[in-house]
Parts: C-alpha cells; sequence; structure tokens
C-alpha cells in the first residue's frame, strides 16, 4: 500500500504555485492572488485526503511496485485536484446547511470577512483543476480528454446528487397541516441515490480511474468492472458517514454530530430506524426529525439507540464488505486490475470513526 499522508502532502505546495502562477499569468492582482492563496489553502489542506492518495497508490498496484519520484510527483498532483474538486463541493455545502465547522476549523463562509464570496470560491476551486490537468497532462498524455471528460461527468452527478439531497430534506414546513408525516418522503431508494450520485462517483470511482490512466490499463472492461466495486464502496462511505453524523465523536469527526436530524437529511440511519420502530417511536421520529433545535437531535438519537441502529450498522457493513471482498477475490489480474486496489479502500475504510 502506497498510502503516505507526508509525502502527498510534500506535494501541495507545488500544485498551490501552480495554481497562482496560472491566475498571475492572466494578470489577477496581487489582492486576489493573496485572497485566492487563502481560499485554496484553508479549504484543501485539511481532512483526510483520501480521494487524493487512491491516485498514487492505484497507480503503484497497477505497476506492482513502488513509484518513481516523478511518477509519484504526477499521481500526487492529479491526487490534488481531486482535493480540489472535493472542496468546491464542500465549500457550499455548508452554506447550503448551514454548517459552520468543518474539519476541527470555522468553515469557509463562516470566517470574518468571507461570507457569500464563499460561492465565487467554490467555483474557483473547480475552475482551476482544469485548468491544472491541461497543465500537467496536454501533450503528454494519450488521455487527457479522457480525464477531463471523467472529472466533468464526476462533477454533474455530484451535483445532481447534492440537489437531491437538499430537496429531500423534511422540516416542519415539508409536513402537513397535522405537522406530521414528513419522513414519509425519506425512502431507501432516494438515499441510495443520493450516496451513489452525490459520494460515490468522486470519492472512489474518479481517483481509481485516474490511477488506471496513469497505469496504463483503463480499458473499458477495467473501468466496467472497476465501477462496479467502487461504486458500492463510496456508497458504503457515505453510509458511514451517516452513521457517524449520529453515533460519531465531535472531537474525532471535527464538526457537529446530529446535523443529518437538525436539518432533516434523507439519511441510511433514518430510513433504517423507519422500519423498526413501533408506533410510540414513529411519532417521536415525525415530530422531531428536521426539527432543527437541540431537544429533538437528543429525542431522535434516542430512539436510534432503542431500536438498535448501532448494531444494525455493523450488520449492514460486515455484509457489504463481505459482499465486496468476494467480488474482489474474483477479478482476472490478467487485465491489469489488480486486486490491492480494492483490499486498500477496505483496509482504510472498514470500521473508520471519522
Amino acid at each position: 500500500m502506497d498510502i503516505n499522508p507526508d509525502r502527498f502532502e510534500s506535494i501541495f505546495p507545488t500544485v498551490l504555485e501552480d495554481a497562482l502562477s496560472y491566475a498571475k499569468s492572466i494578470h489577477t492582482p496581487p489582492e486576489a492572488l493573496s485572497w485566492l492563496r487563502k481560499n485554496i489553502t484553508h479549504n484543501t489542506t485539511s481532512g483526510k485526503h483520501l480521494r487524493g492518495l487512491l491516485i498514487p497508490n492505484t497507480y503503484a498496484r497497477t505497476l506492482s511496485r513502488p513509484l518513481t519520484s516523478p511518477e509519484y510527483t504526477l499521481a500526487a498532483k492529479l491526487g490534488w485536484l481531486v482535493e480540489f474538486l472535493q472542496a468546491s463541493f464542500l465549500v457550499p455545502d455548508d452554506i447550503e446547511d448551514h454548517d459552520t465547522f468543518r474539519r476541527g476549523k470555522p468553515s469557509w463562509h463562516a470566517i470574518p470577512g468571507v461570507g457569500l464570496k464563499a460561492i465565487n470560491d467554490a467555483a474557483l476551486l473547480q475552475s482551476i483543476v482544469y485548468s491544472l490537468l491541461k497543465r500537467y497532462l496536454k501533450g503528454k498524455s494519450g488521455w487527457y480528454v479522457d480525464v477531463v471528460e471523467l472529472f466533468q461527468e464526476v462533477v454533474f452527478r455530484t451535483e445532481l446528487g447534492q440537489m437531491v439531497d437538499l430537496v429531500s430534506v423534511t422540516s416542519r414546513s415539508s409536513r402537513g397541516r397535522d405537522g406530521k408525516g414528513g419522513v414519509h418522503g425519506l425512502t431507501k431508494g432516494k438515499c441510495e441515490t443520493i450516496a451513489r450520485m452525490k459520494t460515490a462517483y468522486y470519492s472512489v470511482y474518479a481517483p481509481v480511474a485516474v490511477g488506471l490512466y496513469l497505469g496504463g490499463v483503463a480499458t473499458g472492461e477495467n473501468l466496467e468492472r472497476m465501477r462496479g466495486i467502487a461504486v458500492r464502496l463510496g456508497m458504503y462511505y457515505q453510509v458511514q458517514d451517516d452513521y457517524l453524523d449520529s453515533f460519531g465523536e465531535r472531537g474525532r469527526l471535527g464538526k457537529e454530530v446530529g446535523r443529518d436530524i437538525k436539518d432533516g437529511k434523507c439519511s441510511w440511519l433514518i430510513v433504517e430506524a423507519l422500519k423498526m420502530v413501533d408506533a410510540g417511536q414513529r411519532a417521536v421520529l415525525e415530530e422531531w426529525y428536521g426539527q432543527g433545535e437541540g431537544e429533538g437531535v437528543e429525542r431522535v438519537q434516542g430512539v436510534f439507540r432503542e431500536v438498535g441502529m448501532e448494531r444494525a450498522f455493523r450488520e449492514f457493513e460486515e455484509g457489504v464488505i463481505g459482499e465486496v471482498r468476494r467480488d474482489v477475490e474474483g477479478i482476472d489480474e490478467s487485465s491489469g486490475l489488480r486486486k490491492g486496489i480494492f483490499v486498500d479502500i477496505i483496509d482504510i475504510m472498514y470500521r473508520r470513526d471519522k
């Protein structure tokens, strides 16, 4: 496994300077360059960097050897571009969800002097990705256009998933005249759609695909086989986030716990809990889920504990990982798609607590 956060982070200054150099070349004034530096640095340099790290790891697995310094540098640069993409999704997500804390520090929009400037800053984080893809790949690889199209597809899917997430919330305003029934629209199908579109493609499929391109094995057959496994792992990752939002520790997560409950989000926990509750417990969920106050979070969490959602999640987790492991074992490595790519991802994700 070539998962080395320190080595990966050592490439960031180069990518940052490349971004600023491009902005400077088109006559961006100094004060705007300073703001762009702060924007990129604040929004991309904290967190686990799972997505970015998957690119050099997949590349190394594909070659079945450690990467040379030039190979690693290019893979890590592309990994940072995936991190830029993620930041471009998270900045507006915090605005839309009224979150003021992420990764153990204030959300970008919550910093004094930023506010709604963060909307344009998110767009900048995404647009600089394509400028740097051009710098790093055009004329140097035969798959530059493929990666640009991959990123465009992933952005569209992710933003559609965010839209589904936003329009699926239940709150006081979404309920009937009697104030009840808001949770009825929170379904398993909707929850899976959000997990697949909002999280799975950019979190697992895209970085692994880039690693396959780097390794020269991104055939149509390999990409399709990888997609099936990667999307399931990405959806599992989202379910983990849903679980940790209620049962995680703020100190470990770096953000507020219970936000999905306050916002009335369509999450795995509420969908599964609705299958297990009795009439009294359902009444509590209908009354308090999406209510937006501290008491409501406590009441909903109480129902989650009563019906055994911690146990239900562990059973779900073991089932998903067992199925994925069996599929991984069935991979024919003669095509260049290595089992170790997915073994490493499972090792990173399984039983994570942040």
